[in-house]
């Protein structure tokens, strides 16, 4: 790992990313999933970008740097992560941690986890026909037998947009996790 790499940890659902300073300290926003979540809603209670040590940004969780083929000079991703330290204004799918790290490093804002979410959305739109239709077909059979049908299908649809989310993101992450003793 070297000075301003971006780092990621994964976490139940979801991962959290950071800037790596150099100097065993991580620029990242400092906060929890649920708060994360309820920032959403309730701006006033937003989570704050923060400069916290290695540790504590990893909880105990394995770290991996996030690869890129073009990004700016490591001087430059560091002044801009250090440079909205206070700052609040997360947003989960506008301005998440991984918003502001892809921003750090290149000047633009983007999320593999939103992308991943939206292309899960979109083959759950795509299979509200063939759910609709299921519905429709199932009409006349008893409950328990319609209920059966439209279970099937319905488990169906929704594995598939898991599987989307799922190969989205693992397209974008790295394998190798990185240690606090290799840090």
């Amino acid at each position: 790992m070297a000075r301003g790499d971006h780092l990621m940890v994964e976490c139940r659902g979801y991962s959290h990313h950071g800037i790596d300073c150099g100097d065993g300290q991580v620029v990242h926003f400092d906060s929890t999933a649920w708060r994360k979540l309820h920032a959403t809603f309730v701006p006033q209670r937003a989570p704050r970008v923060t400069l916290v040590g290695f540790d504590d940004f990893a909880l105990g969780r394995p770290v991996r740097v996030v690869p890129y083929d073009a990004c700016d000079d490591a001087e430059i991703v560091v002044a801009r992560s250090l440079s909205c330290l206070g700052d609040a204004g997360y947003r989960l799918f506008r301005h998440n941690c991984e918003h502001f790290a892809v921003w750090c490093k290149t000047g633009r804002r983007w999320s593999s986890q939103v992308a991943a979410a939206r292309a899960a959305a979109r083959d759950l739109q795509r299979a509200t026909p063939a759910i609709w239709l299921a519905w429709r077909s199932t009409r006349r059979l008893p409950t328990p037998a319609r209920a059966g049908v439209l279970a099937a299908v319905g488990i169906f649809h929704v594995g598939r947009c898991l599987s989307t989310y799922i190969a989205h993101r693992r397209s974008y992450y790295p394998e190798e996790p990185v240690t606090a003793a290799n840090f």
